[in-house]
């Protein structure tokens, strides 16, 4: 009975989506049996071509013999399904060991999980050929049939493959951590900068993921200054006395006790 229920309900699927083939420029456009020399090559043409039409994609696995790829499967970004519960629950708690149930209902952190994976069954496969000693790539399948709309033309500068976060992003970022600026604050000076959101290169969740790395290392780089610090101290001062704790994955100082000469006087 499941079996038919399954089979009804493809058939139904089959019948009622509505596919999209993307409207692009006629030379960015694939076909069966069109040739590239190399692996690099293709992967980049195919990108181009997503980028252009305003969908995302990625790579999905490849088979080798040899050492050598002879298969390799590229996918629409919304191929196939999440299969756990988009409703993904980020739990953190109080490092106290007595917390009563209100403290503990506070202190867990509850994240939602979205998808935008729709079984879209889009995407291209490349083989590999050698011919009298001439070795390239065809296009094996390619199927642009896609059961989703296109991202809108407004909205296709925030397309993964539209966005890159470049040294002088980085540099810009970086300057505006240290200056205690915040990432909307920091997005909105890039804007004026490039002159227009158009043309910024990135989105506001990307400045604030860089944002939170570079914190990351400056905070790697505060402790390792301060160490260093009582070290010299020490080295010109025979009195001087320091001990610190660190937490075990050695990433931060969980405790730091210092005097000096002078303090041992009292």
């Amino acid at each position: 009975m499941s079996e038919i229920l399954v089979l009804l309900v493809d058939i139904f699927c089959h019948y009622v989506v509505e596919f999209v083939i993307p409207i692009c420029n006629a030379k960015l456009r694939l076909y069966k049996g069109q040739k590239f020399s190399s692996l690099k090559e293709r992967i980049s043409f195919y990108e181009k071509y997503a980028q252009e039409a305003r969908f995302n994609c990625r790579r999905f696995g490849n088979r080798s013999s040899g050492g050598v790829v002879v298969f390799q499967y590229v996918v629409c970004n919304r191929q196939g399904f999440h299969t756990v519960d988009p409703l993904d629950v980020d739990i953190s708690i109080s490092e106290e060991g007595n917390v009563s149930d209100d403290e503990e209902i506070t202190s867990k952190k509850k994240r939602i999980r979205g998808t935008k994976r729709c079984g879209c069954g889009a995407g291209i496969s490349f083989k590999f050929y050698s011919n009298s000693g001439v070795k390239y790539y065809l296009v094996h399948q390619f199927n642009e049939e896609y059961n989703h709309a296109m991202v809108d033309k407004d909205h296709k500068r925030f397309m993964k493959g539209n966005r890159s976060m470049n040294d002088v992003h980085h540099k810009f970022v970086e300057d505006c951590t240290k200056a205690n600026i915040g990432p909307s604050s920091t997005f909105n000076l890039l804007k004026e900068f490039f002159g227009g959101y158009d043309v910024v290169g990135c989105t506001l969740n990307d400045v604030r993921n860089c944002s939170r790395d570079i914190k990351e290392k400056l905070k790697e780089v505060d402790v390792q200054m301060m160490l260093n610090q009582m070290q010299e101290k020490k080295r010109i001062c025979e009195g001087f006395f320091y001990k610190y704790q660190l937490s075990p994955d050695a990433n931060k100082i969980v405790s730091l006790f210092w005097f000096d000469a002078e303090s041992r006087k009292h």
